[in-house]
């Protein structure tokens, strides 16, 4: 059988997160632009050939001590007007691939 692969894009910032609904039926929504640039972060990781890519916020706001990542450059993704340094998130890679 084939393995699941998927691609996982990290951003920091602020959103609102809404649920709708009553007690039969409900639902929930993100909104904000750090949604999207997540969601543009995770549809890198197939170009990148990551399984995991942070933007610079989310670096600089966790332990190196626990996470193994390099520096994959600076990207203009769709809908932002600045350049993401971004970083692949590698703890997960299997060794043959660190």
């Amino acid at each position: 059988s084939m393995p699941i692969k998927i691609g996982v894009g990290i951003s920091f910032g602020i959103l609102v997160f809404c649920v709708f609904g009553d007690e039969n039926r409900l639902t929930c929504s993100a909104i904000s632009s750090v949604c999207n640039e997540a969601s543009r972060l995770e549809h890198l990781t197939r170009s990148f050939g990551a399984k995991v890519i942070a933007s610079n916020d989310v670096i600089e706001r966790i332990n190196p001590e626990q996470f193994l990542y390099r520096c994959l450059g600076k990207v203009q993704v769709s809908g932002s007007k600045k350049a993401l340094k971004i970083y692949d998130v590698y703890n997960c890679d299997e060794l043959h691939v660190k």
